[in-house]
């Protein structure tokens, strides 16, 4: 009565949580994806923060705001698809933790998806814009 019932076929009795050979072993590349995606999230919110300096910066160095506006959106976009990149091997890889692998995939897409929406309605205001003037 004391003792717990062990299964009746043949098949190997599932790790406990408290067993160490159950555990995950790290995973660096999913570390390293999560971490471009902190740096992704910290240089868009510098580059939102110094978007009130463009129009300064424009007049002090003599050139376009294509210049400082696809420049920071270049570096954005390597950064997340780096995210991306990494945090994919890392998910294709076996019997390694996946947490900070999906949470750098997720931001890098989500990022990635907001910047060409962003884009694409920026094509669709400024075509709108020539039209009616």
């Amino acid at each position: 009565m004391g003792q717990p019932e062990q299964p009746r076929s043949g098949a190997a009795p599932s790790p406990s949580a408290s067993d160490p050979a159950s555990y995950a072993a790290p995973n660096p590349l999913g570390v390293v994806s999560l971490i471009a995606a902190i740096v992704l999230v910290v240089l868009s919110t510098i580059r939102g923060g110094l978007n009130v300096l463009v129009p300064l910066l424009m007049a002090k160095y003599n050139t376009g705001y294509a210049l400082w506006g696809w420049g920071s959106t270049i570096l954005l976009a390597l950064v997340a698809l780096v995210a991306i990149v990494i945090g994919v091997v890392a998910l294709l890889q076996r019997l390694r933790r996946r947490t900070a692998a999906i949470v750098g995939v997720t931001v890098g897409v989500s990022w990635l998806v907001m910047m060409v929406g962003g884009q694409l309605l920026s094509v669709v205001v400024a075509a709108l814009a020539r039209a009616m003037w």
